[in-house]
């Protein structure tokens, strides 16, 4: 007799793992959050105009960001492995010299 029906025949079940249930429950309440954030944007009192440049603003807040991280992340690269280690007839140039920039 299978441990299944050995359950079901005193009416029970066997219960599903909490990650079964937890993973979906977290990812439809980060979802929910996020479109929470956004319909609150949204219906502020704030002119589309004014959104629009809010918008803007933190976008590109986040935009430069990225790049003073990635720019970070090369030189560190560079310092710990040296920028000669890596060949540059793979179609990738070592020059970084346009995120150094950023």
């Amino acid at each position: 007799m299978m441990k299944d029906e050995f359950l079901a025949r005193l009416g029970l079940q066997t219960l599903a793992p909490t990650h079964s249930v937890l993973f979906p429950t977290i990812s439809f309440f980060g979802v929910g959050l996020m479109v929470g954030a956004g319909l609150g944007l949204m219906l502020a009192p704030k002119t589309g105009t004014q959104l629009r440049g809010d918008i803007e603003r933190n976008v590109t807040k986040l935009w430069n960001n990225g790049k003073r991280r990635a720019s970070q992340a090369m030189h560190r690269r560079d310092r710990e492995y040296g920028a000669d280690t890596y060949p540059a007839d793979d179609g990738y140039t070592n020059d970084y010299s346009e995120a150094r920039e950023g």
